[in-house]
């Protein structure tokens, strides 16, 4: 189902016709995947943000929208 989500989305921009929102990093639900991965991308150690950077990178199939759709990170 997420599956289906996301390519709808992506198809929906490719289309010019999204009306979705950046999430912003403060709204993330405490305790969940997301907020926990938010965490460790403003980590202070730097090979930590490194990985969990790559590992949302790869998550959105290094689509440069769709990482600062989901992450709210990035211009």
């Amino acid at each position: 189902k997420f599956a289906e989500k996301v390519t709808e989305m992506a198809k929906m921009q490719s289309e010019g016709q999204s009306k979705a929102k950046n999430m912003a990093p403060l709204d993330a639900p405490r305790g969940t995947v997301r907020w926990k991965l938010i965490r460790l991308m403003t980590w202070i150690d730097s090979s930590v943000k490194r990985s969990a950077c790559e590992l949302l990178w790869a998550l959105c199939n290094e689509d440069a929208t769709e990482f600062v759709l989901r992450t709210g990170f990035g211009n």
